[in-house]
């Protein structure tokens, strides 16, 4: 969202990643496949590419995107010595594996609304309001004036963080929501 163009990723599992870290507010930059890692050993040489850097105040995490069910000796040592690699200049170093179903659909529900639109501003405030003390979906929702703008802003607010709700759950019109300043 920041510099307002692409970022491809190579799998589905990538791109979950990327929507996880874009909202995630203090995530300041994302650069997929960034770097060609050389390793090389008396008996054999190999290189690696991650699939994904992260950059959250000074710390930078490097990511491999794989299920576990494909953790095999190859990749393992493939991720092995860049985890080591990384340590030695002070990174990070994670292994994706992916989401529980419903945290996943939740944030690719949520993806659809990650930009601003001019009417938010005039909404923000009311959804803010009607937040005041922890509500429900549908009371949140019951709220809107007939144009669905009020309800895009709801969806729109949880996206960027500023509403808290249970995404490790289905959506549902009984999930509760809240303020992210009464966190």
């Amino acid at each position: 969202m920041m510099t307002g163009g692409w970022l491809l990723a190579e799998s589905g599992l990538e791109h979950d990643l990327i929507r996880v870290l874009d909202r995630q507010p203090d995530v300041r930059w994302i650069v997929a496949q960034p770097l060609r890692l050389e390793f090389v050993y008396p008996d054999r040489r190999f290189s690696h590419i991650p699939d994904v850097l992260s950059v959250r105040g000074d710390s930078v995490t490097v990511w491999d995107c794989r299920p576990a069910s494909r953790h095999d000796d190859a990749f393992i040592e493939r991720t092995t010595a860049t985890k080591a690699v990384c340590a030695e200049v002070g990174w990070s170093y994670e292994v994706f594996v992916g989401q529980p179903l419903p945290e996943r659909m939740n944030e690719r529900w949520l993806a659809g609304f990650r930009r601003s639109r001019p009417w938010h501003d005039d909404y923000r405030h009311l959804v803010l309001a009607a937040c005041a003390t922890p509500v429900t979906l549908a009371e949140l929702i019951s709220s809107d004036d007939g144009s669905g703008k009020f309800v895009e802003t709801i969806w729109h607010l949880i996206c960027v963080g500023e509403l808290v709700c249970d995404l490790d759950t289905p959506l549902r019109r009984a999930t509760r929501v809240r303020s992210s300043s009464d966190a």
